[in-house]
């Protein structure tokens, strides 16, 4: 949660949450509703870990080239979009499009393939995955 909104704050151009307060500015307004929507799509989903971390792993990749200009749904669509790319890059028999939307409750498969194109170039299609970039996010995810 904290990754995917850090990341959607430095896309839409906000100032980085100072070191006292290290919650990012979209956060502190969206925080439980988003943290219930990650939740959901991860259990409704039935992803792995090794999944959310490689998702993880996409999300702070495409920091620095991600602009936002909207920011209704940002954090839901950046998120989703990495879940899908990470989920069909490490399983052969991934679920369609149209079952990350039902397990989304917002999105329409339309809106899931947008997404997934959209992280595909924003990642210059490159999917492959260090273990001491997937290392960094583990300790969180125990936590």
């Amino acid at each position: 949660v904290h990754t995917t909104l850090e990341t959607v704050d430095y896309a839409l151009g906000r100032e980085p949450s100072s070191s006292l307060d290290r919650t990012p500015h979209y956060c502190k307004k969206k925080h439980g509703g988003f943290a219930q929507f990650v939740w959901r799509m991860i259990c409704t989903s039935r992803v792995s870990a090794a999944v959310v971390l490689v998702a993880l792993v996409y999300i702070k990749r495409a920091k620095p080239h991600l602009r936002i200009t909207a920011e209704r749904w940002a954090c839901e669509r950046i998120f989703v979009g990495a879940l899908v790319l990470a989920g069909k890059y490490l399983n052969d028999k991934m679920m369609k499009n149209i079952i990350w939307a039902r397990c989304s409750g917002i999105f329409e498969h339309r809106d899931i393939g947008r997404m997934e194109r959209e992280m595909l170039d924003i990642l210059d299609w490159d999917l492959s995955v260090h273990e001491e970039e997937i290392l960094a996010h583990q300790k969180y995810l125990s936590a």
